[in-house]
């Protein structure tokens, strides 16, 4: 999906194009009922079945995702404040897990709403996670904390908890039953230390696909030269 070369050189000013994808991902698949997006940096310990269950068809919520851990903690220690289309910043949720109820995304966005709400918005901070919190405020389904886990235990335990918020308690019961792993914090890779399981689990996914794509690359190589 490619957006007019012109706006593609206003958003390049501010962040990579590619982030905005998912925006309009319910607009490509729109033979689907529902589409879930995943960073790239996200690891899975269950079955994704139940995360579908979370947002029937039926339902008028455009998404289901889980609300960004820092916002949720920094929004418990204030006053109740607006942010980027949210009335309450402690609703600002996190763009790495989204699951899009298809027909109902598209049915209140066609792609060039999309595509002129980017443009009136390119100043925005992380300009692809809060335009989606803008294009879906008070149509979310806030799931569990436990399906997008986005800190480090240093940053809960030396942060987040010390501010005796109850978002930071939520925060710690759901790192009991983490069921997918946002690593978007988490710079596994410039330590030789695994501090914890997920880091692990990270540096053997890692291995498992480079092991892939080296046997691809050789048949690919071989198939070259017959």
């Amino acid at each position: 999906m490619e957006l007019p070369a012109e706006l593609i050189g206003k958003v390049k000013e501010h962040v990579n194009p590619l982030y905005l994808q998912r925006l309009f991902l319910p607009g490509v698949l729109r033979d689907y009922d529902r589409v879930l997006y995943l960073d790239n940096d996200t690891l899975l310990y269950e079955s994704v079945d139940q995360l579908f269950q979370q947002l029937p068809v039926t339902s008028e919520q455009l998404i289901a995702a889980v609300r960004d851990f820092y916002m949720y903690v920094f929004g418990s220690t204030t006053a109740v404040m607006p942010i980027y289309g949210v009335a309450d910043v402690r609703n600002y949720v996190n763009a790495g897990v989204v699951l899009f109820n298809v027909a109902r995304y598209n049915a209140t966005y066609l792609r060039s709403q999309l595509e002129q709400l980017i443009a009136a918005n390119l100043e925005i901070p992380w300009l692809d996670q809060s335009l989606l919190n803008k294009l879906t405020a008070d149509r979310v389904h806030y799931l569990d904390l436990s399906y997008n886990f986005q800190k480090t235990d240093a940053w809960l335990q030396d942060w987040a908890l010390p501010m005796e918020t109850a978002a930071a308690k939520e925060i710690a019961q759901a790192r009991r039953m983490v069921k997918i792993r946002h690593l978007v914090d988490d710079a596994s890779w410039d330590h030789m230390v695994a501090y914890n399981q997920f880091e692990v689990d990270n540096f053997q996914l890692l291995a498992e696909v480079k092991q892939l794509s080296h046997v691809v690359y050789q048949q690919a190589n071989l198939e070259a030269h017959h």
